[in-house]
């Protein structure tokens, strides 16, 4: 078989893509914080305001992912598996589900949050955000991972951002068990229904988290492969 031929039939990189669909599912994460400061100001406009950006980015990334999952190559050769792809899409696109249910669920219920909690819930969503921060900065990196083979220099520089991210997905948990007792020790005070909102509004900001490094997990697979 001739150069040319093989050539024709190794896959261009599937990373520009996935990087694409990351950056929405990261921008969508990222106006969680002026969501929140807003929520906590109870301006109610500048929520919604902001839920329906978290939403349109959400639907954009759903968009990108099935786009690229009907466009896979069938080549011969790829660089990446497509299981491998899709698997990975899955999981960034459940990112994506938690930052705008989140969103909708500050926003719909005007969801009141108690001073006593509001630090815990900031430095929490914060924790997330840089969680998926981290992922996006592995993103970047992917295309001189395969141009060097997952070898060298760019897969030692990769394995230690995972390894952070695998650190502060595990800070996140911390963030969230304070948030939670923290909520425990108000709910005598609050409506059931309130403390049912919080509770949610906890665990979904971890579960961000918690697809990050799932995000992060499946890259170091490629890179062991």
């Amino acid at each position: 078989m001739t150069n040319h031929a093989l050539c024709g039939l190794v896959a261009r990189s599937p990373f520009k893509q996935q990087r694409y669909h990351f950056a929405q599912l990261h921008s969508a994460v990222k106006l969680l914080i002026p969501l929140l400061r807003s929520a906590l100001d109870e301006d109610w406009v500048a929520v919604q305001k902001a839920e329906r950006q978290i939403r349109d980015l959400s639907q954009e990334g759903e968009r990108i992912a099935r786009d690229i999952c009907l466009h896979l190559p069938t080549t011969l050769f790829m660089p990446i598996p497509r299981g491998d792809i899709i698997d990975l899409l899955h999981v960034q696109s459940e990112l994506g589900k938690c930052s705008s249910e989140a969103a909708r669920l500050v926003s719909l219920r005007q969801m009141a949050i108690p001073m006593a909690l509001q630090d815990e819930l900031r430095v929490h969503l914060l924790r997330a955000v840089d969680a998926i921060t981290h992922v996006m900065a592995i993103m970047e990196k992917l295309d001189e991972l395969l141009e060097s083979r997952f070898r060298g220099r760019e897969a030692v520089l990769v394995q230690t951002l995972i390894n952070e991210l695998i650190n502060i997905e595990l800070s996140s948990r911390q963030r969230r068990d304070e948030a939670a007792k923290k909520l425990i020790s108000l709910e005598a005070n609050l409506p059931a229904t309130e403390v049912a909102a919080l509770d949610r509004f906890i665990e979904l900001i971890a579960d961000m988290s918690a697809q990050a490094k799932q995000v992060g997990l499946r890259l170091e697979q490629l890179l062991a492969a």
